[in-house]
């Protein structure tokens, strides 16, 4: 199951990099891919640049491993292929589960219990053909609290900050955080001035 890491999405383990392990500690040894997934929206997805190479591009920076956030809409059942398609007020699009045998339950599914209309958090890959996008879905579960859809909102907001001004520097910080005291001991003194002058009565 994913694990979300910090601000900027997830990580889960790529089935594609495992290697069967015989039990040794040398070449043998079974090896593990991290892959990096960037909370989205659907408008995002809908806009995002497919380049010549398959890989889409969102506000500059190639993204194919994407987290959305929406509320299931409907749920289409095919011989080799489950389909959702989930909205999330921004956009409208339909995430793909394959199966390895026909009527065969897709694995990110087999825990899945589905309702029409509930809120899910997936994850997925953006699959180009022929510029047409379409996500797979790695994996899916169900949203119990509404405080992740705004803690998503929240994670797309922070990368795209992050995509379009980089990353704050330990200066940068220290520097808003001075800022921050400086605005604040002002306030203070403004607030003790008109305490001050509210308090003084004009003697006769």
């Amino acid at each position: 199951m994913p694990n979300q890491v910090g601000g900027m999405g997830g990580s889960m383990m790529d089935p594609s990099a495992q290697k069967k392990d015989d039990g040794g500690m040398g070449n043998g040894q079974q090896r593990r891919k991290n892959r990096v997934f960037a909370p989205v929206t659907m408008k995002m997805i809908q806009e995002a640049s497919p380049r010549p190479d398959d890989v889409c591009e969102i506000e500059g920076e190639a993204i194919n491993d994407i987290i959305i956030v929406g509320r299931v809409i409907e749920r289409q059942e095919e011989p080799m292929r489950t389909l959702f398609e989930i909205n999330d007020n921004t956009g409208t699009f339909k995430v793909i589960f394959y199966q390895k045998g026909e009527n065969e339950v897709p694995i990110a599914l087999k825990n899945f219990t589905y309702q029409k209309y509930m809120y899910v958090k997936v994850y997925g890959t953006i699959r180009v053909f022929k510029e047409e996008k379409a996500i797979v879905g790695t994996h899916i579960k169900k949203i119990e609290k509404f405080d992740e859809v705004t803690n998503h909102l929240l994670q797309v907001f922070v990368a795209h900050c992050i995509r379009k001004k980089g990353v704050l520097t330990n200066r940068d910080l220290h520097g808003q955080a001075a800022q921050q005291i400086a605005q604040q001991s002002n306030m203070g003194g403004l607030q003790g001035a008109g305490s001050m002058g509210s308090g003084t009565t004009d003697h006769k």
